[in-house]
């Protein structure tokens, strides 16, 4: 774990930082009124530093609350009407501190502003960046002051390239919530690509995707993250993460090269993260150790090059293989070029209670093992080693397999 994403640390939206530069408050209220303590958040960012961690404060791109008043000009914020007569904002419930908001992220008077405010920030807590967020698609037209309608997909690339601008040194993130403006904010200098997965995008292919898009739209150049909150339903009341659902999805994410934001001080389940309702059982944390472990171990193998779909077949009856996309009741395998290496996944289906990898009500059936598989695999050259690892057995330390190589 390398970046830490200080969610909902913040006083106000446009005003991050509580008090001033000079005399920062102690304590204050989040969005949601919950008590913030600046000893708390200090203390996280130096632990993380400890560690090697990146600290980066989370904001939205385009938020004011109802008290910004003159420190937010009316020409910066987005409109439902040509006469800049009604804000767009999100609803949100009435015991929060306020609705948010919304301006618009393209313009460049906001972006000075939100970067002076990020700047006090800065002086006062040794963040390292802004990991900015959004709310996706509003589903309706949206005009500036001006009358202008807004293509607002196309403005979040505007907004990181201009941060970036103003604050070259300090790395920046930024969510592209169910890939609204993935497109643009692939081009922009994000330091890494971060999809936060919804519906309709709700099987194990279409989580896939998400990586595979991200790979196309940053260039083959960057990484991704994706925000994928498991157990959805289950999160509503107090219980226990489902450990094979997690173990899958992370099984897929890895596979294609992407990382799963998954890990706070609990599971995250929702996207509100302070919810803990649900609980890691021992297994899960011993499981997820191993996961992590096998992820960093194989980077160079997990990540570039370039997925081909390879040509294998079981020579045992009972075991069902299948090319990528995934398949209810087999083992789909997918692979990845990577220099004069072959890298084959097989993730075991074949049992699967059913394709939704989020597994909302918790019900994922842990797969049963198969053993002492025979494969055919037509390679693309002399293969001079096999080798096997995987996180589910002998602590992804890796085996290596006996061979015959037919025709070559």
């Amino acid at each position: 774990i390398n970046g830490l994403q200080f969610y909902d640390w913040h006083y106000e939206h446009h005003q991050p930082l509580a008090g001033t530069v000079d005399k920062p408050d102690t304590i204050w209220k989040d969005i949601a009124n919950r008590p913030i303590y600046f000893n708390t958040v200090q203390n996280y960012i130096t632990a993380a530093h400890k560690h090697g961690m990146k600290a980066m404060f989370y904001n939205l791109v385009y938020g004011a609350l109802k008290d910004a008043g003159s420190a937010v000009d009316d020409k910066w914020y987005m409109y439902i009407d040509k006469n800049h007569g009604t804000k767009e904002k999100f609803a949100l419930p009435s015991n929060f501190v306020s609705d948010i908001f919304f301006t618009d992220p393209a313009n460049t008077d906001w972006q000075k502003f939100i970067t002076k405010e990020n700047a006090k920030v800065y002086e006062v807590f040794p963040f390292d960046g802004y990991h900015m967020d959004q709310v996706g698609n509003r589903d309706k037209k949206l005009y500036d002051y001006t009358g202008r309608e807004i293509a607002l997909d196309e403005t979040f690339g505007q907004f990181v390239s201009g941060i970036k601008a103003l604050e070259p040194k300090r790395p920046v993130v930024m969510n592209a919530v169910n890939q609204y403006g993935g497109q643009g904010i692939g081009k922009s200098p994000v330091e890494f690509m971060y999809t936060e997965v919804w519906p309709p995008n709700d099987d194990f292919t279409a989580l896939a995707r998400n990586i595979t898009d991200n790979d196309e739209w940053s260039g083959y150049k960057k990484a991704t993250i994706l925000a994928a909150y498991m157990n959805y339903d289950n999160a509503e009341n107090k219980g226990w993460v489902n450990t094979p659902s997690i173990l899958l999805a992370d099984a897929v994410i890895f596979a294609f090269g992407g990382a799963h934001l998954e890990l706070g001080e609990h599971m995250l389940c929702k996207e509100y993260f302070p919810n803990n309702n649900l609980q890691m059982k021992e297994d899960l944390k011993a499981s997820l150790v191993t996961y992590y472990d096998f992820l960093v171990a194989y980077e160079n193998l997990l990540r570039g090059g370039k997925l081909f779909t390879p040509d294998v077949a079981s020579l045992n009856s009972n075991v069902k293989l299948n090319a990528w996309p995934a398949q209810q009741g087999g083992i789909s395998v997918t692979g990845r070029k990577v220099g004069n290496k072959d890298v084959l996944h097989f993730i075991n289906f074949s049992n699967a209670a059913h394709m939704n990898w989020r597994d909302n009500k918790g019900t994922q059936t842990e797969p049963v093992a198969i053993n002492n598989i025979s494969l055919h695999i037509n390679a693309s050259g002399k293969a001079k080693k096999v080798w096997v690892a995987s996180p589910d057995n002998n602590g992804a330390a890796p085996q290596e397999l006996k061979f015959r190589q037919d025709n070559n």
